[in-house]
């Protein structure tokens, strides 16, 4: 029997980064908030959403089932904390290997923290934090991704991205004689 007292150790673990990452750092990702979709206008009611059928009124039935015409989203701030910091090394061989591949993982946590509501995780590489760490709007929302330690960057990113969304929608209108419009409020997790 081993009467040794265990004593703590240390593992040292060598990645490439921007910056370093310890576990309990709090990093902002942006992610879908809300979308709202528009359709060509219904054959069946004119889009006036109602039919009337032996003077009974009812909603239509086959408004919004039409070719789908464009869909909108709205982008806001989820923050994460990293729980897990994993290095591995190639197996290929028997000798030691000088290939290391460090991934790091970060949970959300929202609603009561259950199973069921808790926003789940993220996992990304030390290759993918170089090149997304405080990454600017590229100018395309919907590939666009970042990972970020200042939530007011963030934030300034997701107003970009909303504000892309909505010139989007304003040049179909204007391409189509529509009048779309959607009233988001993105619901942005709080700092830290």
């Amino acid at each position: 029997m081993n009467n040794q007292t265990p004593t703590h150790q240390t593992a040292t673990v060598h990645y490439t980064a921007p910056r370093p990452v310890n576990i309990g750092d709090v990093f902002y990702k942006i992610e879908r908030d809300a979308s709202k979709s528009f359709y060509e206008p219904c054959r069946v009611c004119g889009d006036k959403r109602k039919l009337t059928v032996n003077g009974v009124t009812f909603a239509c039935p086959c408004c919004n089932t039409g070719k789908q015409a464009i869909t909108v989203h709205s982008y806001a701030v989820r923050r994460y904390r990293v729980f897990c910091i994993k290095s591995e090394t190639g197996t290929n061989d028997w000798k030691p290997s000088n290939y290391r591949d460090t991934e790091f993982s970060a949970y959300r946590k929202v609603g009561g923290g259950h199973y069921y509501d808790n926003g789940g995780t993220i996992r990304f590489l030390e290759y993918d934090f170089q090149l997304l760490y405080n990454k600017s709007f590229n100018g395309d929302a919907a590939h666009h991704e970042g990972i970020y330690d200042d939530y007011k960057t963030a934030l300034s990113v997701a107003a970009q991205m909303n504000e892309s969304e909505i010139d989007r929608l304003i040049a179909y209108n204007n391409e189509h004689g529509t009048n779309h419009a959607v009233d988001f409020a993105p619901k942005h997790d709080p700092k830290g």
